[in-house]
């Protein structure tokens, strides 16, 4: 935390950029909730999620570290291993809150394909935004959403 607030005091349009750390802001109409945390991951910042997806509140867009165990979003597969590090308790969070969109990185490899939820009466399509590889080299296109 106190990297980034140095780092975004020295941006020049740090009035335009809003760190959402459990918190939740509104752009255009839209509640939109930031989650840093992940789990399984003990010497990493914010390694605690299972403990903070709880505290996860309706919002319209979900901004997440750790992918969901959904639609193999969270699917590492690096040389010959390939696991499945998507979080349970973070899919069971977004089926109950039903958000519009959710974005997450976190698992590089990841599906990088939209996968959409759908519910009774509307759906939430999720999205891994994540742009390297595991080798931290460039490897997916940015994902652009019009909403």
């Amino acid at each position: 935390r106190d990297v980034l607030e140095e780092a975004l005091d020295k941006y020049p349009n740090k009035d335009k950029v809003e760190y959402l750390e459990q918190t939740m802001t509104t752009y255009k109409g839209l509640k939109i909730y930031g989650c840093p945390y992940v789990e399984g991951c003990r010497t990493w910042a914010f390694s605690n999620g299972w403990n903070k997806y709880n505290d996860i509140l309706p919002c319209d867009i979900l901004m997440t570290h750790q992918p969901p165990y959904i639609g193999g979003l969270g699917a590492v597969k690096y040389n010959y291993f390939e696991k499945e590090l998507g979080s349970i308790a973070l899919a069971d969070k977004i089926r109950e809150v039903q958000p519009r969109l959710v974005f997450c990185g976190h698992i590089h490899s990841g599906n990088h394909h939209p996968v959409t939820l759908n519910f009774k009466n509307k759906s939430t399509t999720l999205y891994n935004v994540s742009i390297k590889d595991e080798d931290y080299v460039v490897h997916y296109p940015i994902t652009r959403v019009e909403i």
